[in-house]
C-alpha cells in the first residue's frame, strides 16, 4: 500500500471519517450489486508515471486521454499536471533559504561583538599563562591557534545547542499538527542553514581571537610577564 500513487498510508486511523482505499470490484459490490464500472462516476483519477519529470510521456498520455474522450465530456473535466508547480515551489524554497541565511548572518554578526569582548577579556586574564607558554617554547602561531580552537569550540557548541533546541521545538509543533490534520510526518533537517552556521562560526572564532592574541604574543616574554 505504501507504493500506491498519490496516497501516503498511515499505521493507524486518526478519525472516524478517514478515507479508505478499496479495489474497484469491491467498491462496485458495496455501492450496488447491479452497478457496473462503466456507469460509475469518478470525482477524480490520479495517475503517477514512473518518471514524473518526463514531460514527453506526460504530454503523450494527456493527448491520448483527450483523444479518447468525447468533446462534450472533455469540456466537463480538467487535466492538471501536479509537477507543473515544481518550479514555483523551488523558487519559493530558494527565497526562504536566502532569507533564513541572511537572518543567520545578521545574528552571528551581532553575536560577534560579544565574542570579541569575551575573548579579549579572557586573553587579558590569561596573560601570565601565555607568558609561561612562551617561556616553555610555544610559538606565537601555536598560541593563536590554541585560542582559536577555544573560541571555535565555544561558538560551535552554542550554535549546535541552538540548532538542536530549534529542531526539537519545530518537530514537536509538527507532531501537534499531525494529530489534528492526520497528515503523515516528514522529518526535515536544515542542513544548508547548519553548514552556514558552522562556516560563520569558524570565521567569528578566527577574527575574535587572532587580533587580540597577536597583539599580546608579539611582545617579548619579559614584557608579557611585566604586563600581568
Amino acid at each position: 500500500m505504501n507504493q500506491a500513487p498519490a496516497f501516503t498510508m498511515r499505521n493507524r486511523a486518526v478519525a472516524h471519517t478517514s478515507t479508505i482505499m478499496v479495489a474497484l470490484p469491491e467498491y462496485v459490490r458495496q455501492t450496488g450489486p447491479n452497478q457496473s464500472l462503466n456507469t460509475t462516476k469518478w470525482e477524480r483519477i490520479m495517475v503517477m508515471l514512473k518518471d514524473p519529470s518526463d514531460t514527453a510521456a506526460i504530454k503523450k498520455l494527456t493527448d491520448q486521454v483527450k483523444k479518447g474522450l468525447a468533446p462534450e465530456v472533455l469540456d466537463t473535466i480538467k487535466i492538471i499536471n501536479y509537477f507543473q508547480d515544481d518550479k514555483t515551489n523551488d523558487q519559493v524554497k530558494n527565497i526562504l533559504d536566502v532569507i533564513f541565511n541572511i537572518i543567520i548572518a545578521i545574528t552571528m554578526f551581532l553575536c560577534f561583538f560579544s565574542l570579541c569582548s569575551s575573548m579579549s577579556a579572557n586573553l587579558m586574564d590569561q596573560t601570565k599563562e601565555i607568558g609561561i607558554m612562551r617561556a616553555m617554547g610555544f610559538t606565537k602561531s601555536r598560541i593563536k591557534i590554541l585560542y582559536f580552537y577555544e573560541a571555535f569550540i565555544l561558538v560551535s557548541s552554542s550554535c549546535m545547542l541552538g540548532v538542536m533546541i530549534g529542531v526539537i521545538v519545530g518537530f514537536t509543533m509538527v507532531l501537534q499538527q499531525v494529530v489534528f490534520t492526520g497528515i503523515p510526518l516528514i522529518f526535515y533537517f536544515p542542513w544548508t542553514q547548519f553548514i552556514v552556521i558552522m562556516i560563520i562560526s569558524m570565521f567569528c572564532a578566527a577574527f575574535s581571537t587572532w587580533g587580540p592574541a597577536g597583539n599580546l604574543v608579539k611582545n617579548d616574554i619579559a614584557t608579557i610577564f611585566r604586563s600581568v
